[in-house]
């Protein structure tokens, strides 16, 4: 529930309103999105992966990886030279992935369908380290879990998958994906509905501290506005007479508080 007013005005244009900063605060939603699953040979080098709860903003690398080279050798050289002539050559073929989203990172799972003998030391050690911590997250689970809960919990699989394919995509070595969650705050652009069919588009966002209010109750803020010309437009004339008497009902209970108290 919130406090609304109705009036015209340029930050109404087009059938638009604005709202404060609080309301936009309060309306966000937490959304987490999986980047696109990330496929590497057994050849491949990772040079940097993100951890799990790592905080992020956009632009910010999640993977740095080589590519998969037929001739494992040249995986194994590069992978254990270190100079700067080395890394020059290196950086020729290597590749970053970046986040699209500000926020944190809550969870990475590894899928992987060939000996963990078989890939490269760097990507080797990044997988021990997650199985390692994906079957002490087992053991927590395991142990907390009531006997008599029947309820199943989800954990991710940690042993070598079978086939070609991992959930529907072509693997031959690793398959990562990464879940980054970030907050989604009402902003401009957004759509809002002020009370059944009453919508709107965000013209505008009231910054902390500017925030318009009414004569009657100046301490208490006016968290949006909204046209009257969009009341007319939507065909929702009914909001009026649900204004007036939740105004009335409001007020009337202040005024018995107050009476009451005194």
């Amino acid at each position: 529930m919130c406090k609304v007013g109705i009036t015209c005005g340029d930050f109404t244009y087009e059938d638009s309103s604005i709202v404060t900063h609080k309301l936009s605060g309060d309306l966000s939603t937490k959304i987490t999105m999986r980047k696109d699953p990330i496929v590497l040979g057994v050849n491949a080098n990772i040079d940097f992966l993100i951890k799990k709860g790592a905080k992020i903003k956009t632009g910010d690398s999640l993977i740095i990886y080589e590519n998969s080279f037929e001739d494992k050798s040249i995986n194994q050289l590069l992978d254990k030279l270190g100079s700067d002539f080395n890394e020059t050559i290196s950086d020729l073929s290597k590749n970053k992935v970046v986040s699209k989203y500000t926020g944190r990172v809550v969870d990475v799972v590894m899928y992987y369908n060939r000996d963990i003998e078989e890939f490269s030391p760097s990507v080797q050690k990044i997988l021990k380290d997650y199985i390692a911590s994906e079957t002490q997250r087992g053991k927590i689970i395991d142990k907390n879990i009531d006997a008599e809960n029947t309820t199943s919990i989800s954990v991710h699989p940690i042993n070598k998958q079978s086939g070609k394919r991992i959930k529907g995509i072509e693997v031959d070595g690793l398959c990562i994906e990464i879940y980054i969650e970030y907050v989604d705050e009402l902003g401009i652009g957004d759509k809002i509905s002020y009370y059944t069919a009453l919508k709107s588009v965000i013209s505008d966002v009231i910054k902390e501290g500017e925030e318009p209010y009414s004569d009657y109750e100046p301490e208490e803020n006016i968290d949006a506005i909204v046209s009257s010309l969009s009341i007319v437009s939507r065909m929702c004339v009914d909001v009026y007479n649900a204004l007036y008497l939740n105004k009335a009902l409001i007020y009337l209970k202040k005024e018995i508080r107050d009476i009451y108290n005194k």
